[in-house]
């Protein structure tokens, strides 16, 4: 197909961030990583046909992450962030944040 992305691709954005995937039919497909400029792992996660789906963890430039699943590329269900010995839990329904609860410590994505 010309003009079609198709394959493994590797981007370099503005500032040197990189994100690497592959490509199918035009649509980012399967598993994409995307990395700081130096090198860490910023967010890794999986596309169905263009749209993030599943689990994607992100992580924070200073330690940190937030992890939680997307259906149709949107965020769904429950997302647990934690820094600084803070975690926060969100639920989402399509995207739109329904619920949240903050505490010191959780475990296995429950406040503890």
């Amino acid at each position: 197909m010309d003009g079609v992305k198709e394959g493994v691709w590797t981007f370099v954005f503005p500032g040197g961030s990189t994100g690497k995937g592959s490509y199918k039919g035009g649509f980012e497909q399967g598993k994409w990583t995307y990395r700081y400029e130096n090198g860490p792992i910023k967010s890794e996660g999986r596309y169905v046909d263009g749209e993030e789906e599943g689990l994607w963890v992100h992580y924070g430039p200073l330690g940190g992450f937030s992890r939680g699943r997307y259906r149709h590329g949107k965020r769904e269900g429950r997302w647990t962030y934690e820094w600084l010995n803070i975690c926060v839990i969100d639920e989402y329904d399509q995207d739109k944040r329904i619920k949240e609860e903050a505490c010191n410590f959780c475990f296995l994505g429950v406040c503890i």
